[in-house]
This record gives structure tokens, C-alpha cells and sequence, in this order.
């Protein structure tokens, strides 16, 4: 019976899985430039931390090696009731064990966010509270392509689904997440930078084939 169990158990996971990857093939998303207007990045340059437009990139760096910054846009929707996908697009070429860097989702200010962030083979998913950094969820990973790096992040409901790469592997899953807030960004730790490429991302409507009509 338990090895029935199991298997049953197996076969649900995947379905899900599948599940999850058909809203993706559903809803394509357009990947924006960083430099679209649509977005109204934070820039700054002070003695710790610096962030401004280099040639059609958004380069981000942390010149404090105890020490984080980030990078944030608000999205043109409210995402505390809503479903949806986006994808963030950046240049991973420098990737430190001890100096990681990755995608910011809930931001509400600089001490309380959520991060997905990557190290060499490792990935981490933090919470900062109060300016408490608190580690969520933590793994392996492999990139495809470390000079275009896509994540992409399913939120159905308080579930978020990330994927990595064009080929949507699954990395790992949230659950129980309730979104706050519509400021998302990008995230670097340690004495580094990274290269911010593009942004996409679309509202997920599950009759929108019938509403055209």
C-alpha cells in the first residue's frame, strides 16, 4: 500500500507540474529592454552601492562586501488578487559562491522583500523581515546560458512556480506565499555587480480566448 501510495503521490506531482508548465505555453510573455519605459527604475551611486544605465543594460553593484543592494520597479497592476507570469532577464557571467546575486518579487522597502538568489550551483530563497535576512528554501540548479539568464516566476493563487532558462526547467515552488506588494527588482550581495537585461510579464485570464470573441 505505501509503495502504491507513492507512486500515486508521483504521478499527482507531475501532473501538477505539467499543469503548471501549460500556462506557460498558454500565455507567452513579451521580454521588455530594461530601458522600456515602461519601467521607472531606482538609480543611484553612493559609496556602497551603485546603479545606473550602461548601453542598453541596468548595471547593479554592491561595493560592501557585508552588505546588499537592489534595484526596484512597480508593476502596472495590483498582484495581492490576481494570477500571473514574469519573467526576469540578466547577465550571470560573474557568479560568486560568496557574492550572489538574483530577482527581487514583493518588495515593499529595503528591509522587508522576498529574493530568489544564486551562487555557482546553489540557489537560495530568502525573506528579509525588519531587515532580518531569513533563508526560505535552498538547492541546486544548473544555468543554461549564464550570459542570458531567464527566470521565470508562475504565481497562481499563494503558489509561486519558478522556472529556469527558455526551456522553463522547474527550480522550485513556494506555497502558502501571500503577495503584498507590486515592486519587483533585482537583488546583488557582497562586493559584486550584475548585468540586468529585460523584463516581462502578463496577467494570466483564464477565458481570454472566449473574451476576444
Amino acid at each position: 500500500m505505501n509503495r502504491i501510495y507513492i507512486i500515486m503521490l508521483f504521478i499527482c506531482a507531475s501532473l501538477n507540474v505539467i499543469a503548471q508548465d501549460n500556462y506557460l505555453e498558454k500565455y507567452p510573455v513579451e521580454i521588455l529592454e530594461i530601458t522600456s519605459a515602461n519601467f521607472e527604475w531606482n538609480q543611484f551611486d553612493k559609496d556602497d552601492a551603485e546603479c545606473k544605465f550602461h548601453k542598453n543594460a541596468l548595471v547593479l553593484e554592491c561595493k560592501d562586501k557585508k552588505s546588499h543592494a537592489v534595484t526596484t520597479t512597480e508593476l502596472d497592476f495590483d498582484v495581492t488578487n490576481v494570477d500571473y507570469i514574469l519573467i526576469y532577464q540578466f547577465d550571470a557571467t560573474d557568479l560568486d559562491d560568496d557574492k550572489p546575486f538574483g530577482i527581487i518579487y514583493d518588495y515593499k522597502n529595503g528591509n522587508n522583500f522576498q529574493t530568489l538568489c544564486f551562487g555557482k550551483k546553489n540557489f537560495q530563497i530568502l525573506s528579509y523581515e525588519t531587515g532580518e535576512k531569513n533563508i526560505i528554501k535552498e538547492g541546486l540548479y544548473k544555468i543554461e546560458n549564464k550570459k542570458n539568464v531567464m527566470v521565470t516566476v508562475l504565481k497562481r493563487g499563494k503558489r509561486l512556480d519558478f522556472y529556469l532558462g527558455s526551456q522553463n526547467l522547474p527550480l522550485t515552488t513556494i506555497r502558502n506565499h501571500e503577495m503584498k506588494n507590486s515592486n519587483i527588482g533585482f537583488y546583488v550581495e557582497g562586493k559584486t555587480k550584475m548585468k540586468l537585461t529585460g523584463i516581462g510579464y502578463r496577467l494570466i485570464i483564464e477565458n481570454e480566448e472566449e473574451d476576444k470573441d
